[in-house]
């Protein structure tokens, strides 16, 4: 069974309204200062539904190959932006990276499970990756970036005694890869025993039935790890590629 908006019963939509008002209206009594930052992020999270929601339906109405890279492009475009504006120096350079990361990242595990899964599903797929992947590729940048900052000295040792430059750059990489994968790690110890996991939540909701729900969570637990040491590899092998360039294009306008 899949369960549509109406099917929904009044006597339990109506009483949640009103105790959510009257929530709001106890904490607004307390502290009414907070209350404001409170209704401004509610009314921020409305409409960024409303926008989600009605560019969710478009891609639905025109379903090709084509909308779904279009999402896949802004999706991953927005995310990168939201987490480099959290960097106290955002960079364009920062920027893409992350941004092309993600597109690959999240592009090819959620092919994956759009296949694997009966109907047309990349769009809720990338969209639910997105989030946390986003986040992990930020972690894993940083850390790569940081570790580079206090290794110099090594790299510079390495590459004297014969190292090549990806040898020289292996405990940053090894850095960055473990702060993409321990960011996974932490999401899967939340304690399920006593939290449902909201994917579950949401399938069973929809009327999965749990033997489905809990396979397809396993298969999303797969996809996310895949994608979270991928977009660390993407994003190292491309700073390293757009640094190297800049060397040799340094090197050859000293020469001339």
């Amino acid at each position: 069974m899949t369960m549509h908006i109406s099917d929904m019963n009044l006597w339990g939509v109506v009483p949640l309204a009103l105790l959510l008002v009257a929530a709001v209206a106890v904490f607004w009594l307390v502290d009414r200062k907070t209350s404001r930052r409170v209704g401004r992020a509610l009314l921020m999270v409305a409409v960024q539904l409303a926008v989600v929601g009605g560019y969710v339906w478009g891609l639905q109405r025109f379903s090709s190959l084509w909308t779904d890279l279009l999402w896949l492009l802004v999706m991953s475009l927005a995310a990168a932006m939201i987490t480099q504006s959290r960097r106290s120096t955002p960079s364009g350079f920062h920027l893409l990276v992350v941004a092309a990361a993600l597109c690959v990242a999240c592009g090819l595990p959620s092919w994956c499970l759009a296949v694997a899964l009966p109907g047309r599903l990349f769009v809720p797929v990338a969209g639910v990756m997105m989030g946390p992947v986003a986040l992990t590729a930020d972690k894993a940048l940083s850390a790569y970036e940081r570790s580079l900052l206090h290794t110099q000295a090594h790299i510079r040792f390495l590459l004297a005694n014969g190292a090549s430059r990806m040898e020289s750059l292996m405990p940053s990489v090894r850095r960055s890869l473990r702060a993409a994968v321990l960011a996974v790690v932490r999401t899967l110890l939340s304690p399920v025993i006593v939290a449902m996991p909201p994917l579950v939540g949401g399938l069973l909701l929809g009327g999965i039935p749990v033997g489905t729900a809990l396979l397809v969570a396993l298969l999303f637990v797969a996809a996310f790890l895949s994608a979270a040491i991928l977009s660390a590899v993407v994003q190292i092998a491309l700073v390293e590629h757009i640094r190297g360039k800049g060397g040799t294009e340094a090197k050859a306008s000293a020469a001339e």
